[in-house]
């Protein structure tokens, strides 16, 4: 039961860590690409929508035979491009810009994600 509590605890602080770390990469990007409104309240707020986009429209697609996981993958980054063009209020060009710099925060993330939860299961089971 322990290990479960230690999970379920490190995976709500890599959620938050993976939001952070993509809103404070796609401001990176948002200031690169020129954006006007490419503040770091709104970049996280663009992180947070477009991991969720993905998700949903992933999970939703997972239930088709063969290729929906796939699918549902793609169109899940078409939608979270168009998140960020929302959210921004920029045309999709920036948004891709944007979403690339977050396409690289989610893979920091991942590693980090990776070697708290490993930390975390190491020290619970010793």
């Amino acid at each position: 039961m322990e290990i479960l509590g230690t999970f379920i605890g490190s995976t709500i602080v890599a959620a938050i860590i993976a939001a952070v770390l993509g809103g404070f990469f796609m401001w990176i990007g948002a200031n690169l690409a020129g954006v006007r409104r490419g503040t770091f309240g709104r970049s996280i707020i663009a992180a947070v929508l477009a991991a969720l986009v993905t998700w949903v429209v992933t999970a939703i697609f997972s239930y088709l035979p063969v290729f929906g996981n796939v699918i549902g993958f793609f169109l899940g980054i078409i939608f979270s491009i168009f998140v960020i063009q929302g959210v921004f209020g920029i045309r999709f060009v920036k948004a891709l810009i944007v979403w690339l710099f977050y396409v690289i925060a989610q893979f920091v993330a991942v590693l980090l994600v990776g070697l708290v939860l490993g930390g975390a299961l190491i020290y619970s089971i010793s």
